[in-house]
């Protein structure tokens, strides 16, 4: 990655970019159910 590509974000922004995940309930893996054709993930 070149050094020109890379930006960084307005820390007066910062509060968009956490709070959403406040109200979020994090997801374990066995909430997920695999297709019988992934044996081993």
């Amino acid at each position: 990655m070149r050094s020109s590509d890379v930006i960084s974000s307005d820390p007066d922004e910062r509060h968009s970019m956490f709070d959403p995940a406040a109200d979020k309930s994090y997801r374990q893996p066995t909430d997920y159910e695999l297709p019988p054709e992934v044996a081993h993930m």
